[in-house]
């Protein structure tokens, strides 16, 4: 079992962070076993005006639930982008 693996048996929880920027392949959500994903602002900026970014974002999330990890959204600054994330089943932050 790899290192991470070993963690989360302990209760340590790991996170993905900065899912979106850069190079982060949606392998990793297959690869290692993450307790959450967050979601960078260039990705989740626009999921309420941008149908396909929406569905974009909601693919990752779904792809990391059925993982059993949990997503969490960063740079939310508006009411409607909140709903649209939480329509996707992602938790919010603030910046």
């Amino acid at each position: 079992m790899n290192r991470i693996g070993r963690m989360k048996e302990v209760g340590i929880e790991v996170l993905l962070d900065d899912f979106g920027s850069g190079l982060s392949p949606l392998a990793y959500l297959t690869d290692f076993p993450f307790s959450m994903v967050k979601l960078d602002g260039n990705i989740t900026q626009g999921v309420e005006k941008d149908t396909g970014k929406f569905n974009f974002v909601k693919s990752i999330v779904d792809i990391a639930h059925v993982r059993g990890m949990k997503t969490v959204a960063e740079y939310v600054e508006t009411q409607d982008q909140m709903d649209k994330l939480i329509e996707a089943e992602c938790i919010v932050t603030g910046k």
